[in-house]
């Protein structure tokens, strides 16, 4: 299922900075810099699907991603915080695809530095909240969990 593919590109990439981060990131190094970046876009980029998806299989309309993260905090599927965190993240992939030159290299490494861990799980709650089906929960519970476990074990 496409829900589910794209939350282990989440995953994958929320793991990818986090590795980065331990290592050490040189944001003075152009390379290092635009690896940052383009895992921070792909993590975006995800994020912004799995969003535009959930909306289309709950048939909400929604033109933007923005606006779907609005609807979707309208029918109580998300929070106001968890909805304010993904408005900054489209925000934020938004200056990463189209205005490199206004790339703020502090406002980066806060990023990364944030451990956006909870974003798969705060995903996995929209889509199974949304569906409403009992198998799919069954099926999203293994997820969880594998996610919890990836998480506790490579965070903690």
């Amino acid at each position: 299922m496409l829900h589910n593919r794209l939350l282990e590109v989440i995953a994958l990439h929320v793991e990818l900075l986090d590795r980065m981060r331990n290592q050490g990131i040189n944001y003075d190094d152009i390379i290092n810099l635009y690896a940052v970046l383009h895992a921070l876009q792909v993590h975006a980029q995800a994020i912004i699907d799995y969003l535009l998806y959930t909306c289309a299989l709950m048939g909400i309309s929604s033109e933007t991603p923005i606006h779907c993260i609005d609807e979707l905090s309208r029918t109580g599927l998300i929070s106001n915080d968890n909805a304010d965190l993904l408005r900054r993240i489209v925000r934020f992939r938004n200056i990463v695809v189209h205005e490199y030159g206004a790339i703020d290299i502090e406002r980066v490494r806060g990023i990364v530095e944030s451990r956006f861990m909870a974003l798969p799980l705060i995903l996995l709650g929209i889509f199974t909240v949304s569906c409403g089906v009992w198998a799919l929960l069954i099926h999203d519970f293994c997820i969880v969990l594998f996610l919890y476990l990836f998480f506790t074990s490579h965070f903690v």
